[in-house]
C-alpha cells in the first residue's frame, strides 16, 4: 500500500504534464514521448503527469491510453514520482482495470475522473472509494466541476467536503488535481485539506499559484514550465526562498507575455507549437484536432523570439 505521508511530502512545487505527440500519419510517437521524459527530468523536474487533457486522452484508444502510462512511467525510470489517469468516459469496470495496470507498471499515483453527470455525493464516493479498493497505488481525484444530471436546466457544482472527507479513509487515498476555476473554492480545499492530501493546482500556472502558494498548496501544473522547465523551477525556489518580486518578475516577463497570446489561439495547441518550435517534438495532432495554422504558428514563434525563451534542451 502507498504511503500517503511520504507521496504528499515527495510532490513539491511544479508538476510537469506529458502532451502526447503523433507521427505525420497520425500514430503516437512513443519515441518522441521518451525524449520529452528524458528532457524533463534532466532539466529537474520531480514529478511527471499523464493528464486526460494535456495527453490527448480523448483522441486515444483504450489500448493507446493504457500504453501512454507505461511508456511514461518506464521512461521516467524512477527517476521522477509519476502520476497516470484513467480514462475521460467509461464504466468503474474500466477505471479500476486502469487502476490496477499502473500497480503493475510502477506508477506511483493513478488521478481518478468521474465519467458521469452528478446524481449525488454517494455515486461519486462509490466511485472512487472502489478505485481505492481495487488497488495499492496511490489513487488521486482529477477534481473539476461536475455538470447536475437531475432537474431541467443542469448546475455545474463543484465536490462538496464531505465526498473527501469521506475517501480520506482510505489509506491510498493520495491527493486531488484541483481544476474547478472557483478561487474561493480551492482555498477551502486548501484550508481543510492542505495538510491531509496532495493538491495539486491544475489551471493558471504560475500566477496562479503565486496566491495559492500562501495557502498552503503543495503543488500545482505547470504552464510554460512544459518546454522551459528550468524557468518554472526557478520560480518555485524564490517562493521557497522568500523571494516573491523574483517570483513575480518571472511571471510578468515570461509567463505572461506567453499565456495572453496562447489562451487566444487554444492553450493545447499552442503549448504543442511551442515545443515544437524548441525541438522537443512536432507539432502534429490527430483529427479531429487540427494543429495550428501558420499564421497562429508564426504568432508562437514571434512570442518566443520577442520574449527571449531559450529552451534548457
Amino acid at each position: 500500500m502507498v504511503a500517503r505521508t511520504s507521496f504528499i511530502n515527495s510532490v513539491k512545487g511544479p508538476v510537469f504534464p506529458i502532451l502526447t505527440p503523433f507521427t505525420a500519419s497520425g500514430d503516437i510517437d512513443f519515441n518522441a514521448v521518451e525524449n520529452y521524459v528524458d528532457f524533463l527530468i534532466r532539466s529537474g523536474a520531480q514529478t511527471l503527469m499523464v493528464t486526460i487533457g494535456t495527453s490527448r486522452f480523448n483522441l486515444l484508444s483504450e489500448q493507446e491510453m493504457l500504453d501512454m502510462n507505461a511508456c511514461v512511467v518506464n521512461a521516467a525510470e524512477g527517476k521522477a514520482t509519476t502520476i497516470v489517469t484513467t480514462p475521460p468516459l467509461g464504466s468503474l469496470r474500466t477505471s479500476i482495470s486502469f487502476a490496477q495496470h499502473a500497480e503493475r507498471i510502477g506508477a506511483d499515483a493513478i488521478l481518478g475522473v468521474y465519467p458521469e453527470r452528478y446524481y449525488g455525493d454517494d455515486s461519486v464516493t462509490d466511485f472512487f472509494a472502489e478505485i481505492c479498493k481495487s488497488t495499492s497505488t496511490g489513487v488521486m481525484i482529477h477534481l473539476k466541476k461536475m455538470d447536475r444530471g437531475a432537474g431541467r436546466f443542469p448546475e455545474v457544482i463543484p465536490y462538496s467536503m464531505d465526498i473527501l472527507e469521506n475517501l480520506y479513509s482510505y489509506d491510498n487515498f493520495v491527493g486531488m488535481k484541483e481544476e474547478c476555476n472557483l478561487p474561493d473554492m480551492t482555498q477551502k480545499y486548501n484550508d481543510k485539506f492542505k495538510d491531509k492530501i496532495l493538491i495539486i493546482g491544475g489551471a493558471g500556472g504560475m500566477n496562479s499559484y503565486l496566491k495559492a502558494f500562501n495557502w498552503g498548496q503543495p503543488a500545482y501544473l505547470v504552464g510554460i514550465g512544459s518546454f522551459l522547465p528550468k524557468i518554472e523551477i526557478e520560480f518555485f525556489n524564490h517562493l521557497k526562498d522568500g523571494n516573491t518580486s523574483k517570483a513575480q518578475d518571472i511571471v510578468l516577463n515570461y509567463e505572461k507575455p506567453f499565456f495572453t497570446e496562447a489562451v487566444k489561439l487554444g492553450w493545447h495547441l499552442a503549448l504543442k507549437e511551442a515545443l515544437c518550435q524548441h525541438g522537443l517534438m512536432h507539432s502534429y495532432e490527430r483529427a479531429p484536432l487540427n494543429q495550428l495554422d501558420s499564421d497562429s504558428k508564426t504568432i508562437i514563434k514571434t512570442i518566443l523570439a520577442e520574449n527571449n525563451y531559450v529552451s534548457s534542451n
